[in-house]
């Protein structure tokens, strides 16, 4: 595709051993450049399947922002979502940034919904003496500008005769990536590391105040009564990003991949699979690994059953982190943890599981899972109801094992930060009812990983630079595949 790169000069530690900063000019596919140029080129129905579609979507969102600057224009504004994440080549992690169209016909492909910003190598920050990453701040600078530039100047369709028959606008209202991400692109001081560990309240470790313990969940906690009462930065630091058109903290979303897959999950599938294993009753087997074996076996044909495919070769003790004085934990990958978790819930419901409060945990969480992938971007009345419901009942289920594992002092069921987060998920209304589904990296990851794949192909001091212009001889390809599905469909 015909585009330019831009370069901009960013702060990096050219050379770790000396300290060196130097301001290096760094390539940048400005997303402002990008969506001009697919709307000139008859690309507009990937960035927004139906023109009709958007004011019903701002209708809905801007229930939690009342004062967007996209009131009063919400039939020609095209929503984003920014994305970041770090991913590897030669050794050494790359910050990726992307952006997708949220209304796109194709979000479940990503070649054809996924467009790169940049990537900047991790060992090149620089950071100050605050530990704000410089860096990721001037790059934020530069992707900031021209999304802004996209909601003030916009872009313009003219028919033939050049007259202007449409003025659109393109505002980001979602971030998605992990919470490492987050902190560091919009200078958190609150963080799973620190006292203070939620951005979206002042809830802590308790070390001062048992009340404010993020594992205090009752409904008179009083972390509750600060949910988004504050920035999570210092008033002296505003991150570049936060300078956006219409930012609000809300639209800071919590990747429901990394919270609970990647997290709360495998802390609740690894704990339950090692109950079940270290008891007789529940798989055969007259020892620990025989169970675990017979497990094995169960889940791979409960796994091709369903047509699922599964990364972990078998259950064992290693990677479930068995051991006397560790918590469980299963460590597999995201969609592996997916299918485990369906696979338990299966298991209890054709044998008599004692533990009835690991059942109702298990099975809630399946519920609760299930009903955010199924249903849309805004839930209706009935669905948020059984949201909250499903939500309250899967978090209160598990806080209260981990309470009685704490008694029975057994090493299970552990209450990380990570359980705080999705906890948040859980029990916290949005005027707009969004799906909090929306911000899952699924598709995001499987985009870094193929331009990670790219840039392993080429020399590391202009990989960069490589993979923006190969994603770009690919581009048109890619766009002319994908309005041949829309057409089709």
């Amino acid at each position: 595709m015909d585009v330019e790169l831009s370069y901009f000069e960013i702060p990096l530690c050219t050379d770790p051993d000396e300290g060196k900063v130097e301001l290096v000019p760094w390539p940048f596919l400005l997303p402002s450049v990008l969506v001009r140029a697919m709307i000139d080129q008859g690309y507009l129905s990937l960035l927004v399947g139906d023109l009709g579609h958007m004011q019903g979507y701002w209708n809905q969102l801007l229930l939690d922002y009342p004062g967007h600057p996209a009131h009063g224009q919400e039939a020609q504004s095209i929503p984003l979502t920014l994305y970041g994440d770090e991913g590897n080549a030669f050794r050494s992690s790359w910050m990726t940034f992307h952006w997708q169209p949220d209304l796109s016909p194709l979000l479940q492909n990503s070649a054809c919904s996924r467009f790169i910003i940049t990537t900047v190598p991790s060992s090149m920050y620089v950071f100050d003496e605050n530990g704000i990453n410089l860096t990721l701040q001037a790059a934020g600078a530069v992707i900031r500008d021209s999304f802004n530039d996209l909601g003030t100047r916009g872009c313009q369709i003219a028919d033939r005769s050049g007259d202007i028959v449409l003025d659109l606008r393109c505002f980001v209202v979602n971030f998605k990536g992990d919470w490492k991400y987050l902190y560091q692109l919009f200078c958190m001081e609150r963080y799973a590391t620190k006292e203070e560990v939620c951005w979206r309240c002042r809830a802590t470790k308790g070390t001062n105040d048992p009340n404010w313990s993020y594992s205090n969940i009752s409904d008179t906690a009083p972390w509750r009564r600060t949910l988004f009462s504050e920035s999570p930065w210092n008033e002296n630091v505003v991150p570049t990003l936060a300078s956006l058109l219409g930012f609000n903290i809300q639209m800071l979303g919590v990747d429901l991949l990394h919270i609970f897959h990647l997290g709360v999950g495998r802390d609740l599938c690894g704990s339950a699979i090692r109950i079940m294993a270290s008891k007789r009753g529940y798989w055969r087997g007259r020892t620990q690994e025989q169970r675990l074996k017979t497990a094995t076996q169960r889940l791979k044909s409960y796994a091709k059953q369903h047509g699922y495919s599964l990364a972990m070769s078998k259950l064992s003790k290693q990677n479930l982190n068995w051991k006397a004085d560790c918590f469980p934990e299963l460590k597999t990958k995201g969609f592996d943890c997916f299918v485990i978790l369906r696979w338990l819930v299966w298991e209890i419901g054709n044998k008599d599981i004692e533990n009835d409060l690991l059942s109702t945990a298990l099975w809630s969480a399946d519920c609760w899972l299930n009903l955010l992938n199924k249903s849309r971007m805004f839930l209706t009345e009935l669905e948020e109801e059984n949201r909250l419901t499903l939500g309250k009942l899967c978090t209160t289920s598990y806080a209260a094992l981990a309470a009685n594992a704490v008694q029975g002092k057994r090493f299970l069921f552990r209450l990380r930060p990570k359980y705080h987060l999705w906890h948040h998920l859980a029990i916290d209304v949005r005027a707009s009812k969004l799906n909090c589904n929306i911000h899952a990296t699924w598709m995001d990851e499987d985009s870094v990983k193929r331009w990670m794949r790219i840039k392993r192909q080429v020399h590391r001091r202009t990989a960069t630079e490589n993979v923006l212009r190969r994603f770009l001889l690919g581009l048109r390809a890619n766009l002319d595949r994908g309005l041949a599905l829309v057409r089709s469909s």
